[in-house]
């Protein structure tokens, strides 16, 4: 006691707690746990900040005479700074990482809503091609144009697609000539099959008046051949 509270074990006798000096605190604190303990007739604890920044836990145990009352309270008291700091250091940790944990979630949230408009976006724009693809094809396949898609296939072309127009052109055997290679549907004329490889080779646009005959038909046609690089 005398180590702890820097005051002389004999002056502790018949003085209180307030008459002993200690701070209203501490007063309030040990005299209210120690009529707790008359009151309850049972065990007590508690702890409390002292001074000079020390903590100290008070076990607190009623003693009974012999008409089963309690008489006396018998106080063991021991010095619990070094546990006290490192609990208290422990819940500041703790809540720094509470804090911490907070803010990553509150970031995670903000990126999951950023993700999710983004989605939403991605997903309007994917209806809206896919619209604009509808769009596009129809008037791809109704232009008044005769068009033709090949693919570079190895040294050769195949023709991939064609439009309405193309069909009407081919006399409805547009079908027969799909299943054919470029050297095959242009065989009639070498002409052709050098422009489509100088417009894929040069990645240009080739604009050419050419007589043309389809295989199997016996008149020629004159056309404006425009091949381009897609």
């Amino acid at each position: 006691i005398e180590k702890c509270t820097g005051i002389p074990s004999d002056r502790f006798i018949g003085k209180t707690h307030h008459e002993l000096g200690f701070s209203e605190k501490v007063v309030e604190q040990v005299e209210t746990a120690i009529e707790k303990t008359f009151n309850e007739e049972k065990l007590n604890r508690i702890e409390f900040e002292f001074q000079n920044d020390e903590w100290i836990e008070w076990h607190l145990i009623p003693e009974f005479s012999n008409a089963n009352t309690v008489n006396t309270v018998l106080a063991f008291a021991r010095n619990i700074t070094h546990f006290k700091k490192a609990e208290i250091n422990l819940i500041h940790k703790q809540k720094q990482v509470e804090e911490l944990l907070l803010q990553r979630t509150l970031e995670l949230e903000r990126m999951n809503k950023q993700i999710n408009k983004k989605n939403m976006e991605l997903e309007k724009l994917k209806n809206e091609f896919e619209i604009n693809k509808k769009r596009l094809s129809f008037q791809y396949k109704s232009v008044p144009i005769s068009t033709f898609i090949f693919q570079k296939k190895g040294d050769d072309f195949e023709l991939v697609e064609y439009n309405e127009a193309a069909e009407i052109l081919a006399n409805g055997k547009i079908n027969h000539y799909a299943e054919l290679s470029k050297n095959s549907f242009f065989l009639k004329n070498k002409d052709i099959i050098k422009k489509v490889n100088k417009s894929f080779s040069e990645k240009t646009v080739i604009i050419e008046k050419t007589k043309f005959k389809l295989n199997g038909k016996n008149n020629y046609k004159d056309l404006l051949f425009r091949y381009s690089y897609i």
